[in-house]
């Protein structure tokens, strides 16, 4: 069965001074003429937004480990990879790599696709908790709760989520076809109250492995037969992904930058979603996946400390509120409903 990378290598239009010469010079303007180009060149993002990205990505430069890895790669302001990302990712240097591609960029943070799970201590607790997370997962499978179509946070126009079509499976908005892509939110920004509650234990563990990043997404995440979720990348770069494979028949994988393997039952993945990535279950039966992010190995704890309180900050913002927008909207459409597919 033939598994094609799509990479990312070959994006730009080649070497060219002059971008080089802009990303050098752009971030030497003041903060208040860069948001006011920002503010006039983009679509969709308002006032909120630009000031919440600025400040974010202020702050991170501030951080010892970011300041280490700018200087080992020559760069002046992070402003330089949104200007000239193709050039720094092509860098040979422990902390870029040609198939990672986050839209924000924690030089200083080891770029690897895939770790050894091995190397955190927590694993062998959460793999021994399988057994408890699966049975809550399958009472709430059982009362039909909790999930609701995966869809892509969009500032404008109506949502949409995987579908099977006559161009196989697509994001689209028709309403009469089944969702091929369900998860349940635990986290999102924050707490989901509604949804914890059905899966109190589950919670308490999460919560108890250092580092659980509160503000990221974290779901039970459904993926149907058929299913192909396309090569894409995470927004940033200085967390890890977590999966722990609680219904994983045989013919569901995960291809990350170059590294290719399949889901197995009560076996954690940690993995750096920053690389491309992409996702497929060619079994005969709904793969389900509890997953989750932790904050980078390379980030002291006083950082990690720091980073909590900028997601914490974040997530107040215009930026978020299109997440929670989106995630409203569509959260009541498979209750009571039979979506799984045993």
């Amino acid at each position: 069965m033939p598994f094609l990378f799509q990479s990312e290598i070959g994006r730009s239009t080649g070497k060219s001074d002059f971008r080089f010469l802009m990303s050098r010079l752009v971030p030497m303007l003041p903060d208040s003429v860069l948001k006011g180009l920002v503010r006039g060149g983009s679509k969709g993002l308002s006032r909120e937004d630009v000031d919440a990205i600025f400040s974010f990505q202020r702050e991170v430069e501030r951080l010892p480990t970011v300041q280490k890895g700018m200087r080992e790669l020559g760069m002046k302001s992070l402003m330089e990879w949104n200007l000239d990302r193709d050039r720094i990712m092509r860098t040979r240097s422990p902390y870029t790599h040609p198939m990672m591609r986050p839209l924000f960029f924690s030089p200083g943070v080891t770029a690897r696709m895939r770790y050894d799970t091995a190397e955190f201590d927590w694993v062998p607790r959460l793999e021994a908790a399988y057994p408890v997370i699966k049975e809550e997962l399958l009472q709430v499978l059982a009362n039909n709760q909790g999930f609701q179509p995966y869809v892509p946070a969009e500032k404008e126009g109506t949502e949409r989520w995987l579908v099977k079509s006559d161009n196989g499976v697509v994001f689209a908005n028709d309403t009469s076809a089944p969702s091929m892509w369900n998860v349940m939110y635990l986290y999102m920004g924050g707490p989901i109250l509604e949804n914890q509650a059905l899966c109190p234990k589950t919670v308490e563990l999460l919560e108890s492995i250092p580092r659980f990043n509160r503000r990221a997404p974290s779901v039970f995440s459904a993926l149907h037969p058929g299913a192909h979720i396309a090569t894409h990348h995470g927004p940033r770069n200085g967390v890890l992904r977590v999966h722990l494979p609680l219904v994983a028949p045989k013919g569901c994988y995960l291809n990350v930058g170059s590294e290719l393997f399949e889901w197995q039952d009560g076996k954690v993945e940690i993995w750096d979603d920053s690389f491309a990535h992409q996702a497929w279950n060619r079994s005969d039966r709904t793969r389900i996946i509890l997953h989750f992010d932790i904050y980078h190995p390379d980030w002291s704890d006083e950082e990690v400390e720091r980073l909590d309180e900028l997601d914490r900050s974040f997530d107040n913002t215009a930026v978020m509120a299109i997440f929670h927008e989106t995630r409203d909207k569509t959260k009541g459409l498979l209750n009571g409903k039979e979506w799984l597919v045993r």
